[in-house]
């Protein structure tokens, strides 16, 4: 969700987020790397990310625990 606060001033920006993805495919330990503007959008990043499922990694087609990172781009229309 865009942050209310954010959104009534018109303010867009974005947030590169590191996060565990856990051999269940729950995401753990959302770390948030940089953002700009700094923690306007952390708090939405860290709730949206938490609750992302994925395939879980593999090594020898046992599942493992991977880090994975990505930019969440906030923008009005």
């Amino acid at each position: 969700l865009y942050p209310l606060r954010a959104k009534r001033r018109g303010v867009e920006g974005w947030v590169r987020v590191k996060f565990l993805v856990r051999e269940n495919g729950a995401v753990a330990q959302v770390e948030i790397i940089e953002a700009a503007p700094e923690k306007l959008f952390d708090n939405s990043v860290r709730r949206c990310v938490s609750d992302w499922r994925f395939k879980p990694g593999t090594v020898d087609g046992e599942p493992v625990d991977v880090w994975a990172e990505t930019i969440l781009r906030f923008k009005l229309e």
